[in-house]
């Protein structure tokens, strides 16, 4: 990963408009050096812990957010990918939906892709408010990032699937499973 990207994405954590959260910035073994000494200043702020996961590489993106999310010790745990950002209200809207919607397992967001500099580059792309199993066989998955779910019932499917690689098991087959097992889900628009 670029070490830009990095900063951006927990520098975006920092700037929410509401404190109340827990950053785990999760680490290989081999995570050049480079990118954990941009990492550990940001682990004097006691909400933010580094995990280096015995996962290994060939296990993937899966196996290190399965290690992160067996780690964490809140009711709901997201993904924040190393190049994604958030905006600065994320954290006070979810807390705000969790609240109002008690019966969701699964929140997801609308998107928009930027460049590195933080302009807009694509549209808004919405988050799907109602679909069914059957969208992700033949339309693709209907839930995208930010995923913000409750984290005993991923633990309770088993996690992400290792087996897929870099690409899938986070924004395709875990919100699958996550439907199959009956999670409620909510678009956050």
């Amino acid at each position: 990963q670029k070490k830009e990207f990095v900063i951006d994405s927990i520098d975006s954590v920092l700037k929410q408009t509401c404190g109340d959260w827990d950053l785990l910035v999760i680490v290989y073994p081999k995570t050049p050096g480079k990118i954990k000494r941009v990492i550990r200043p940001y682990c004097f702020d006691p909400r933010i812990k580094m995990l280096t996961t015995r996962a290994s590489f060939s296990s993937g993106i899966a196996g290190a957010l399965n290690a992160g999310m067996k780690q964490a010790r809140t009711e709901f745990v997201g993904v924040l990918l190393s190049d994604d950002v958030l905006n600065k209200k994320t954290v006070t809207v979810l807390k705000r939906y969790i609240k109002k919607y008690p019966k969701v397992d699964f929140f997801h967001s609308s998107r928009i892709f930027t460049d590195p500099k933080g302009r807009f580059r694509s549209k808004v792309w919405r988050s799907v408010e109602t679909f069914t199993l059957d969208h992700f066989r033949r339309i693709g998955s209907p839930v995208k990032h930010f995923l913000c779910w409750r984290r005993e019932k991923g633990i309770q499917i088993g996690g992400m699937d290792k087996r897929l690689g870099l690409h899938g098991c986070d924004d395709y087959d875990f919100p699958w499973s996550m439907a199959e097992a009956g999670c409620k889900f909510k678009a956050i628009k």
